[in-house]
């Protein structure tokens, strides 16, 4: 295996968006269970053309093998205990009162593509489990696919937010941060995950000469979102914030591209880690 630079990486990153339109349920988009009813139910999908030693968690026999070892089975590890990511990523948006559900997937699972989609495709027409609502079968209206291009911001100012999907808000400018190296948040979560998470993103732009000095996190609010599970739902901690680069250098830039593509952290198969490129000015 030979190392490729980043530079090199972002043109060839193969990555594609199936996107689903739902009739009504827009509101579905905030909720901090609807991508894993979605997942769950892509999931219960492809299970139904897996091999035995796929359910079963083994590698997949068949050639090619089954989409629902790509979905569901670990394809390696980086370091004991830590599988790689799963090349997938989900997301929700209303669509003023309709709901759309964009699978985005990237490496080798566009060659399931076809699967993916008919998978996600039967889920959704089966239904999601809604609560009281019970299962409430999704009314498709549309289903559209597109190849995704990464493209690096040009060079100047840009703009970095991270947002827990399911508490979208626009972020407010703290005051008293420096004037190169600025973070703004309207809810920071006030957890530990929260607190490295944007120590690390602070401090990858000190790194890479974004501006002097630190970006300081100003005073924030602690909350926690749930998530689905087999019980119903766990809490999982949840912040929001923005971070702006004065004139970041372009390893920055394509770091940041690669975040806003394919997501960071934990959880984005479930939406989480959703980041959004902005240019400042």
């Amino acid at each position: 295996m030979q190392p490729i630079s980043l530079k090199d990486f972002l043109p060839a990153l193969c990555a594609r968006d199936l996107v689903v339109q739902i009739a009504g349920h827009g509101g579905l988009a905030a909720g901090t269970a609807t991508l894993g009813r979605v997942r769950g139910a892509m999931g219960h999908a492809l299970a139904l053309s897996a091999s035995p030693e796929a359910l079963a968690g083994a590698p997949c026999p068949y050639d090619p093998p089954c989409a629902y070892d790509l979905f569901h089975n670990p394809q390696g590890a980086l370091n004991p205990g830590f599988e790689l990511p799963k090349p997938f990523v989900l997301r929700a948006d209303a669509q003023g009162a309709d709901l759309t559900i964009t699978l985005r997937l990237f490496g080798a699972a566009c060659d399931w593509a076809p699967e993916f989609r008919a998978a996600l495709i039967a889920g959704l027409r089966g239904g999601l489990d809604l609560g009281r609502a019970g299962r409430v079968p999704m009314q498709i209206t549309a289903v559209s696919h597109a190849q995704l291009t990464a493209s690096p911001p040009p060079a100047g100012g840009a703009g970095f937010a991270h947002a827990n999907p399911d508490h979208p808000a626009p972020a407010r400018r703290s005051r008293g941060a420096g004037p190169r190296s600025r973070l703004a948040a309207d809810r920071i979560c006030q957890t530990r995950q929260g607190d490295r998470a944007v120590a690390r993103l602070c401090a990858r732009s000190a790194r890479g000469g974004a501006g002097r000095g630190a970006a300081r996190r100003p005073p924030g609010r602690c909350g926690r979102t749930a998530g689905a599970g087999a019980g119903g739902t766990k809490p999982r901690p949840g912040f929001s914030g923005r971070i702006a680069f004065s004139a970041p250098p372009p390893e920055l830039r394509r770091l940041l591209t690669l975040a806003e593509a394919l997501h960071i952290g934990a959880d984005t198969t479930i939406g989480a880690g959703r980041v959004r490129l902005t240019p400042l000015g």
